[in-house]
C-alpha cells in the first residue's frame, strides 16, 4: 500500500516537466508492481490550501480529478485517525507529528524501494502500514 501525497497530483498537473516525468515514472512503477494506491482527505485539503495560497484556483479541479482517478481508496481523517497518530507519536518519541509511515520522516528518500515503515506501535495501534509516494523526495530514476 502506498500513500499518494499532495505533491503527486500537483506535479502531474503542473508545468515542471522534470517533476512531472519523475512522478509519472513512479506511478508507472507502482501500477506495474500492482501496488495499492491510497490517499486521505488531508491531501485534498492541502491541494486546496496550496493552490489558493499561490492563486492557482484553476488547477484545483484538475488536481482533484487526477487524484480521484489514480487512487484505489481515500481514507477519512477522523478522531480515530488522530488518536492513532497520537499513540504512535507518544509510543515512539523519534516520530514527528507528521508521521507518514516511512523510516526517515522528513527526508523520505527512495520511497518505492523501501520496506513498509516502522516497527508496530505499542499495543498494535495500526493494523496496516503505508509508504508515501512523494515524488519530490524519491530518488528513484
Amino acid at each position: 500500500m502506498i500513500l499518494v501525497d499532495t505533491n503527486v497530483p500537483m506535479y502531474l498537473v503542473g508545468d515542471d516537466e522534470k517533476h512531472k516525468a519523475r512522478t509519472e515514472r513512479l506511478l508507472d512503477h507502482a501500477v506495474t508492481n500492482r501496488e495499492r494506491l491510497v490517499t486521505d482527505a488531508e491531501v485534498f485539503q492541502e491541494i486546496l490550501h496550496r493552490y489558493t495560497a499561490i492563486n492557482r484556483l484553476e488547477a484545483i479541479q484538475p488536481a482533484f480529478d487526477l487524484l480521484h482517478g489514480i487512487v484505489d481508496e481515500i481514507f477519512p481523517i477522523d478522531v480515530s485517525a488522530i488518536e492513532s497518530a497520537k499513540t504512535l507519536v507518544l509510543g515512539y518519541r523519534h516520530l514527528s507529528a507528521r508521521f507518514r509511515g516511512c523510516g526517515d520522516w522528513e527526508s523520505e528518500v527512495n520511497c518505492l524501494e523501501r520496506s513498509s515503515a516502522a516497527p508496530p506501535p505499542p499495543g498494535g495501534a495500526v493494523a496496516s502500514r503505508t509508504r508515501p509516494l512523494r515524488a519530490d523526495n524519491c530518488r528513484r530514476a
